[in-house]
């Protein structure tokens, strides 16, 4: 309970099932046990009583709310990393977990856009935060460091 509370107060948010770390993805699973044990009233008096810190911890996210926050914090994340000076993450040949997951997802939306299955909501927020995200990576870049600032 305590990890799960020192979670919330460091990251501002719930621990996520598709977070990067193991520690995050259990502590993800342990309040879910704790909420479906409070919805069927068998969660202990001292469980509800400590978690009442941590504002919404007892409602079950459904699965299109985790995937709309899991795609706002990746776009977030990866912003952060352009800005950091990396260029465009690979999803193959990653040099770190980090540029993997982010290389993945980074993909992804491509391929959604190039399919027309990429919603305009998601198209505008990557066209307004990540400039020139559609090409990504110029093949003669060849280096792991952008030669240009990010935008």
């Amino acid at each position: 309970m305590a990890d799960a509370i020192s979670s919330y107060e460091r990251e501002g948010r719930l621990p996520s099932s598709g977070g990067y770390t193991t520690r995050e993805r259990a502590l993800a699973s342990w309040l879910l046990s704790r909420s479906r044990a409070a919805a069927r009233g068998t969660l202990s008096t001292a469980y509800r009583e400590g978690l009442a810190v941590i504002p919404g911890w007892d409602r079950q996210p459904t699965r299109a709310e985790e995937n709309a926050a899991r795609w706002d914090r990746r776009l977030a994340e990866l912003v952060q990393y352009r800005q950091d000076g990396n260029d465009w993450p690979l999803y193959q040949k990653a040099s770190s977990e980090e540029e993997r997951v982010l290389g993945m997802w980074l993909h992804g939306q491509r391929i959604s856009f190039r399919n027309g299955t990429l919603s305009k909501e998601h198209e505008g927020k990557l066209d307004a935060q990540l400039d020139g995200w559609r090409p990504g990576r110029s093949h003669r870049s060849g280096g792991r460091k952008s030669s240009r600032p990010a935008g």
